[in-house]
């Protein structure tokens, strides 16, 4: 119980210097850290089925993905500030996480390995397939007018969000900023 306590307060430690840090730095910093971030809490999932329950999963990248996708609209086309978003996005991903996990940890071994495989496949078909998702090519932010682009969100040169060599600011700098997009 103690180690819970000491490691918790580490990490919550950790997030408000991440978090102060962000505050007041420029845009790359602040890139720097929301990297950094989503790196540690992808290997902390790893770890946990496969570290710990020694699974091999595939299928936390679709529950992750589904997740950032998630967020990532409810900024866009809802305008909900990012951590009212971060919120929806992991309620999201739980929700279809919760009835898919039960069945698939029936699984084991390779059966299981191929089901998560199988289930994170058929999630990216499902985004590809929507019309709100941009399909494969991604969302637009049609808040933003960007070097090349009418802003529109058309789908025209310039309106990706995923773009960086427009010198606009990323989407975790804005969100972080300013508390929705623009």
């Amino acid at each position: 119980m103690t180690r819970l306590i000491i490691e918790s307060a580490v990490l919550s430690g950790l997030a408000l210097a991440g978090l102060m840090i962000a505050a007041g730095a420029n845009a790359y910093v602040v890139q720097l850290l929301f990297s950094t971030a989503l790196a540690v809490t992808l290997a902390v999932g790893w770890n946990l089925i496969g570290g710990m329950a020694g699974y091999v999963s595939f299928g936390q990248v679709g529950f992750f993905g589904l997740g950032a996708y998630a967020g990532a609209l409810a900024m866009l086309k809802w305008a909900l500030p990012w951590p009212l978003a971060i919120v929806l996005a992991a309620c999201l991903a739980a929700l279809l996480a919760w009835p898919l996990g039960r069945i698939m940890l029936r699984l084991s071994g390779i059966f299981f390995a191929l089901g998560m495989f199988g289930l994170a496949r058929v999630l990216q078909i499902i985004v590809n397939a929507l019309e709100i998702t941009g399909g494969p090519m991604g969302t637009s932010d049609p808040h933003r007018r960007r070097a090349g682009g009418d802003g529109d969100g058309d789908g025209g040169a310039g309106d990706r969000c995923g773009r960086a060599d427009d010198g606009d600011q990323p989407l975790a700098f804005r969100a972080a900023s300013r508390g929705t997009p623009r």
